[in-house]
């Protein structure tokens, strides 16, 4: 929690010490942002692919420290996993593919409610899978270093890839591994991926939850998602 909560731990994320005056680390912050795109590093053997658990056998309240964030949060929430999906017409696309950071209620062993809002890129690739009749696959990242957190949350161009941007901030490719579900792109660096499928036009209730202006939203209809695999390290520090 509160990855990039400080301007603190913001100086950490893009490798300056933490003492760094805040306006140096926006101009820091301006300069890398024009070394867009760098073109990320694929790597093998991530250490989230050393255990992996698949369909019945998942039991997410076993694998993960779940907690209620607020004491009036209507589950246990995901917080700051970051996720990853594609643009069902253009599944090879690269700078299609989006990596954000939503809302997510734990509503079952295997199955979580995601509140997509219209604009960010899993709604508008949930909408398209959705008038083709079909399910929307999506990776969740646990474990990711600040600087892709950082990524998850800016709102970058539709083709534009928050791996690529990172490259940027960070002055060095990504790290990125392929999801062995999926197949999509996930940081090489990450301690627990989950992969499953937003549900095509299945809502259920998500909700209510504490917002960090210091008030509850309340339930409404979201989409739902089925996890199908989770691989994760032996190491797994939470």
């Amino acid at each position: 929690m509160n990855t990039i909560g400080s301007w603190q731990n913001h100086a950490i994320s893009l490798g300056l010490p933490p003492n760094t005056p805040v306006k140096k680390q926006i101009d820091e912050f301006i300069r890398r942002w024009d070394n867009f795109p760098v073109t990320p590093e694929r790597r093998a053997n991530p250490a989230w692919a050393e255990n992996t658990v698949d369909g019945d056998d998942i039991n997410l309240f076993d694998i993960l420290p779940l907690f209620r964030l607020n004491d009036g949060d209507g589950g246990f929430y995901l917080d700051k996993a970051c996720v990853v999906s594609r643009d069902p017409l253009d599944k090879d696309n690269f700078g299609k593919q989006n990596v954000g950071i939503y809302r997510m209620e734990v509503k079952g062993k295997r199955k979580l409610g995601l509140q997509p809002v219209p604009m960010h890129d899993i709604a508008l690739h949930l909408h398209k899978a959705e008038e083709r009749g079909e399910d929307l696959p999506i990776a969740i990242t646990f474990g990711n270093d600040p600087i892709i957190t950082l990524m998850g949350a800016t709102p970058l161009k539709y083709d534009q890839s928050e791996y690529e941007m990172a490259g940027a901030l960070r002055e060095s490719p990504y790290p990125i591994a392929t999801a062995p579900l999926t197949g999509f792109d996930v940081p090489w660096g990450s301690e627990v991926i989950l992969e499953g499928v937003i549900e095509g036009r299945k809502r259920e209730i998500e909700g209510p939850f504490g917002e960090f202006t210091g008030h509850y939203s309340g339930g409404r209809n979201m989409t739902v998602v089925r996890i199908d695999k989770v691989s994760y390290s032996q190491q797994t520090d939470f």
